[in-house]
């Protein structure tokens, strides 16, 4: 559905590869880490300790008007959900809106 590569927005981003209906759930499992040269990439999860999406979830880039967010985190699993907001255009960069930490 997703592919990374280079955005106009920041560095790398994430992009449909074919057409995203809305209400689409797409899922990444995560590693749990410490502070260290990944910072960019990290999530908050429980407490002090940070998370990276393994897969396409660690190059979302930021926007104030998001076409995805995430759903639902799943702390047995190491998952975090992300659900679609309106339908996806085949090229169209995957936005989320970065909460504060």
């Amino acid at each position: 559905m997703v592919e990374v590569k280079n955005s106009n927005i920041h560095g790398r981003g994430v992009f449909a590869i074919s057409n995203i209906s809305k209400n689409t759930v797409m899922y990444n499992d995560v590693i749990l880490v410490n502070d260290n040269i990944l910072s960019d990439y990290q999530y908050p999860w429980l407490a002090k300790t940070k998370s990276i999406c393994m897969g396409f979830g660690s190059f979302f880039n930021h926007s104030i008007e998001p076409n995805i967010q995430i759903l639902k985190i799943d702390k047995i699993k190491l998952r975090k959900y992300f659900i679609i907001l309106r339908d996806i255009k085949k090229g169209e960069e995957l936005l989320l809106k970065y909460m504060a930490l």
